[in-house]
């Protein structure tokens, strides 16, 4: 038994090096330290979607933000078709959490996917200090407008952002 917990451990360990790694490459994230990445990465789950399957529904009720670490998903608003593509390093699902709406597209895998999850209430403690960047950040792409934002410590520097 002894021997099988230290395999665990190990394993556990790898797991989120691993993710930890991978967590930097988001831009919603790069603003986070080693040991709140580390935070971030061992509350997240690892869910895997089959080709054309919902991932998220238009008009649910939030509880769920993800992160596309292995294949593409494509989004769909019931008034406007299909709207874009995700891959790895991209995410989706945040607005909804830091807004309390509910979903505003369908998100459906094109492939088979890999993806990591982060539950409302982990993401209210993790993520929910950079509510505020990351609600600007969504003003500022809808706007279509050259804007700025890059939280380090507790300073904004201006970036410039293209449509």
């Amino acid at each position: 038994r002894s021997q099988y917990q230290m395999i665990q451990m190990h394993f556990n360990a790898i797991r989120t090096k691993n993710i930890i790694a991978f967590l930097r490459k988001v831009k919603l994230l790069e603003c986070l330290q080693d040991h709140e990445l580390e935070s971030v990465g061992g509350a997240m789950e690892t869910e895997m979607f089959n080709k054309d399957d919902k991932i998220i529904i238009e008009g649910e009720k939030w509880s769920t933000f993800y992160i596309v670490m292995k294949g593409k998903v494509m989004i769909q608003q019931k008034e406007n078709g299909n709207v874009g593509e995700l891959g790895p390093s991209e995410y989706f699902g945040e607005r909804a959490l830091l807004t309390a709406e509910t979903r505003t597209a369908t998100i459906v895998a094109l492939e088979d996917c890999e993806l990591l999850s982060l539950g409302l209430e982990d993401f209210t403690m993790l993520i929910g200090a950079l509510k505020d960047i990351v609600i600007f950040i969504f003003w500022a792409s809808k706007h279509k407008s050259w804007f700025c934002y890059k939280f380090k410590r507790q300073n904004l520097f201006m970036l410039n952002f293209k449509d």
